[in-house]
């Protein structure tokens, strides 16, 4: 149980160091070039809707099909979340001192699909692994850990 509890902790500490803190400050590389409001002022809550949209997507997918990770090594789906502070922070940030690597706007948004479906994939996963890899007796103290580990994360 502490692989999945380790896990899931670390599931949403990465996110919730790029969502919403981070990803408020992006913008469009169209921005102040047309008048569409999705460019100016829409930009921002539309990787809201994207978050919530593919996070169901993921929780709903963990559900549904073969789990693609084990107990044993879930955390390597968690650890490797690692990569979205890069890939973020080489997007077009406001005020940001980092070169701008993905110009497109369709980089942030690949980006945070990837993220909200790996949040809602792997935190429901080892939400799932948590109380079922220890004897049912045993199993309301394993919620209790994991409904920990995921407020702490």
């Amino acid at each position: 149980m502490q692989v999945p509890s380790f896990s899931v902790w670390f599931v949403f500490s990465v996110t919730i160091g790029l969502f919403p803190s981070l990803i408020v400050l992006l913008e469009s590389e169209n921005k102040c070039k047309n008048d569409s409001r999705f460019f100016n002022d829409l930009y921002v809550p539309f990787f809201f809707l994207l978050f919530n949209l593919f996070d169901l997507v993921g929780r709903v997918t963990a559900g549904a099909i073969k789990p693609l990770f084990t107990v044993k090594t879930v955390w390597i789906a968690s650890t490797a979340r690692l990569v979205f502070f890069p890939l973020f922070l080489f997007c077009n940030i406001a005020d940001s001192k980092l070169p701008v690597l993905f110009k497109s706007d369709a980089f942030p948004i690949l980006f945070m699909i990837a993220l909200a479906f790996s949040n809602g994939y792997v935190a429901s996963l080892c939400m799932m692994m948590g109380a079922g890899s220890v004897q049912p007796k045993d199993a309301a103290k394993a919620g209790t850990v994991m409904v920990f580990s995921l407020t702490a994360g």
